[in-house]
């Protein structure tokens, strides 16, 4: 893992930490290797969703990517599941299945790949995770910054909204929102590139960004309920909680200092502990009750307890 300082400080005790440039040994077993990115990458970009992306353009990233023969990046509130022990993608690569905009979204999509060059397959409904071959990474990436950019800078001017307007959409979340920049650049570089050779829906995945868009509760009345997940941890790599922060107990998922995180952790639940549920542990396992476990082990660990 690739960590801006102050997130390495979250990061397991038993990762390993490389000095830039430096590569892990890829003899042995599986290990947990991080590198600090520097202080100044932070600031480095205007748009602060890129952060997650700008990394993996940089000569450090695609030193340690030559050991790997696929890379998975992933936002900071996700778990990974068992799923991804024994998955790769089918079809070389693959993107997380989610809602990413409406009818009009998708249009106008294909219509700026068109007017910038980029083959497009329509594909779309594609969140933030993406499990690419080693190979691509750096074209990709690349790709997705420079796109991220242009979306960010270029299509959300004064004169392009008057446009959407006139189109009957709205320069707002879900027609075109310029905050989902990294979204629309991913839908356009996935189908320009990721395609053996061409593009599939199957390449778009419910495997990754599990429940970030879907998996919805009437009780809350948003989506990201790990307990509607008809799938079982076993079958899925990798959950987005998008959506579930924002639900779970007393909130502490979404707490922004540690101190706040543990106080909260211990009002949801006393003994940092969630209820067990008879899947607890099995082969049969549910989404939501690994997801319970992986919190029953780390939070202890986290807060001291």
């Amino acid at each position: 893992a690739l960590c801006e300082p102050s997130a390495c400080d979250i990061v397991p005790a038993e990762c390993q930490e490389l000095a830039e440039m430096q590569t892990p040994d890829p003899l042995g077993p599986a290990r947990c290797y991080f590198q600090r990115l520097r202080e100044s990458y932070a600031k480095s970009v205007p748009y602060k969703f890129g952060l997650s992306l700008n990394f993996m353009t940089t000569t450090s990233f695609a030193a340690v990517a030559k050991s790997y023969a696929y890379i998975m990046r992933s936002d900071a509130d996700a778990v990974l599941l068992p799923g991804l022990r024994h998955w790769v993608p089918e079809h070389g690569s693959a993107v997380g299945d989610g809602f990413a905009g409406t009818d009009f979204t998708y249009k106008r999509l294909e219509k700026v790949a068109k007017k910038l060059g980029y083959h497009h397959h329509g594909i779309h409904g594609m969140q933030s995770t993406f499990y690419v071959r080693a190979s691509k990474i750096g074209t990709f990436s690349g790709m997705l910054v420079n796109l991220s950019n242009h979306f960010y800078d270029e299509e959300f001017t004064p004169l392009i909204c008057k446009e959407v307007e006139r189109q009957g959409a709205h320069c707002a979340w879900a027609d075109w929102y310029r905050l989902v920049s990294t979204l629309y650049a991913t839908d356009i570089a996935a189908n320009h590139l990721l395609g053996e050779p061409a593009f599939s829906h199957e390449q778009v995945s419910a495997k990754l960004d599990h429940c970030a868009t879907s998996c919805y509760s009437k009780e809350y009345g948003d989506n990201g309920f790990l307990a509607a997940s008809p799938f079982k941890a076993r079958d899925v790599a990798q959950v987005h909680l998008l959506s579930t922060k924002h639900h779970l107990g007393k909130h502490f998922l979404t707490a922004s200092t540690k101190e706040e995180f543990c106080t909260s952790a211990k009002e949801t639940w006393p003994g940092l502990q969630a209820p067990r549920t008879q899947d607890w542990g099995t082969a049969d396992e549910s989404v939501n009750t690994y997801f319970l476990r992986v919190l029953s082990g780390s939070l202890p660990k986290m807060c001291n307890y």
